[in-house]
């Protein structure tokens, strides 16, 4: 099913509802190839959207939160605004203290992406970025794919190429709050991540290049844990983030695995993530500050990002994975959200 939408600027384009074989709903949108509602069932049966969004259309044409949004060409910072590819510099926009936040002004989830194909429980967006788009070198054209899967989930497959060397680290910004409630806190979920290590950052969440121990400390996600516990600790990467903005090391094999899962005692309703990428960041939405769905205000911690992706900066650390794509090479991605419910306590 779909509907059709206007806005200034953008001019028509369509909004789908997906619907899985096992009851499981969304929303997706041409403008941003945004996911506007998720909807699953709770332990009760009954169904609850789970993720953050706009009360209308217009709020996506300006999202600075970056509400289910699908980034690119580089998700996360790059400090300085710069980088080098091949021996020659480049300079890029600064949106965000002197660094580079998700491509910077030019912003592809506030784009019309055109649909190449759609279903009842999947649709294949695309989009052409142009030459020097963002200050990434290329014309790239990239598509992104959503299924509703028979395993209760939302899979999201990313393919890209280009016809220069350039960056590449496409990721989904879609903030989760499994209480279905938009208005109450993510403190009280519960957060595990397949990680002992995370990337330590300086004052402007820019990493330093360490990777660096979780054990003993508020990072520690080893084992689920409410994430409001340590949130508001004194530890000084918790104090430069305002919470919890963190890159958590995945491993670098390009294996499909577990990446996290969480959990909402109150409905029942766990999600558990699966990716090819070496690392998650996960953020607690602690600079929220939107008004959502029905009017409701996202303030502090109304809902988390798990943005699977490489790490933050890594075209400036060697010792980082590098998001390079090569002139003609096919990029190929896939990450899982698989849903399930119960009564959890």
């Amino acid at each position: 099913m779909k509907e059709s939408s206007e806005l200034p600027g953008v001019g028509k384009f369509e909004i789908y509802t997906l619907e899985g074989k096992s009851g499981i709903r969304a929303r997706i949108s041409e403008l941003g190839a945004c996911v506007l509602s998720l909807e699953v069932k709770d332990c009760n049966g009954l169904m609850r959207d789970v993720v953050l969004g706009h009360g209308d259309m217009k709020g996506y044409l300006d999202n600075g939160s970056a509400h289910g949004a699908v980034v690119g060409r580089v998700a996360n910072r790059i400090g300085g605004c710069s980088y080098t590819l091949n021996g020659k510099k480049y300079t890029l926009e600064n949106n965000d203290s002197g660094n580079t936040l998700h491509g910077g002004f030019t912003r592809w989830f506030e784009k019309k992406w055109e649909t190449v194909e759609s279903g009842e429980n999947f649709i294949v967006l695309k989009y052409e970025s142009p030459d020097m788009e963002q200050g990434f070198p290329g014309n790239m054209s990239v598509t992104v794919r959503y299924d509703l899967t028979e395993n209760n989930s939302l899979k999201i497959t990313y393919n890209a190429v280009s016809d220069k060397d350039t960056l590449f680290n496409i990721t989904n910004h879609t903030y989760f709050n499994l209480s279905g409630n938009l208005e109450k806190s993510i403190r009280n979920h519960k957060l595990q991540i397949e990680s002992d290590t995370f990337t330590p950052t300086d004052a402007h969440l820019i990493p330093t290049g360490e990777l660096r121990k979780v054990f003993g400390t508020p990072l520690d996600f080893t084992a689920l844990k409410e994430i409001g516990r340590d949130i508001e600790s004194n530890y000084e990467p918790i104090v430069l983030a305002g919470g919890y903005d963190h890159n958590f090391a995945l491993g670098d094999d390009g294996e499909f695995k577990k990446a996290a899962r969480l959990i909402c005692p109150e409905t029942g309703i766990s999600v558990t993530v699966y990716t090819d990428m070496p690392g998650i960041q996960v953020y607690t939405g602690n600079y929220l500050n939107d008004e959502g769905k029905g009017g409701i205000h996202y303030g502090r911690n109304a809902g988390v990002a798990l943005e699977t992706q490489f790490f933050p900066d890594a075209i400036n650390h060697a010792g980082f994975k590098q998001p390079v794509l090569k002139a003609g090479e096919k990029f190929a991605s896939c990450t899982e959200y698989i849903f399930e419910s119960s009564n959890i306590r």
